[in-house]
């Protein structure tokens, strides 16, 4: 039942990273770069996602330019980038801009999954 909206530009990534999440019963929305990112919390507004997995390298918006910007509009919503460069400086800019966790690509379900439940936003109990 998590809410995850996943920005990533690759068809195939896409596929591979929905039947992942809906194997696991996660509501996937996939948005193919950063900026349909920003609009899509922008029109279903701040609580629609529960986590965002924000690929780093996307044509029209980048993932740390986006993840920057959905700090301002969302400050409560974790972000956790996904690149496939697996280096100590790729992790720390992607910290930088605003990201909780950052995974490399190849991504390992079982990683994915533990991040997700990891830095997902709490319900708020009545």
């Amino acid at each position: 039942g998590i809410r995850v909206l996943v920005a990533e530009d690759n068809e195939v990534n896409q596929l591979v990273l929905e039947d992942h999440l809906c194997s696991e019963g996660a509501e996937v929305t996939l948005v193919e770069n950063g900026q349909a990112a920003i609009d899509c919390v922008l029109a279903k507004g701040a609580d629609a996602f529960d986590v965002v997995l924000m690929d780093v390298q996307m044509p029209v918006m980048d993932g740390h330019t986006a993840t920057r910007l959905l700090c301002g509009i969302a400050p409560g919503l974790p972000v956790i980038g996904q690149t496939a460069h697996a280096l100590d400086e790729e992790r720390a800019a992607c910290l930088a801009a605003g990201m909780v966790d950052h995974l490399a690509k190849p991504i390992e379900p079982e990683a994915m999954v533990r991040a997700i439940l990891r830095h997902r936003r709490r319900a708020v109990t009545a």
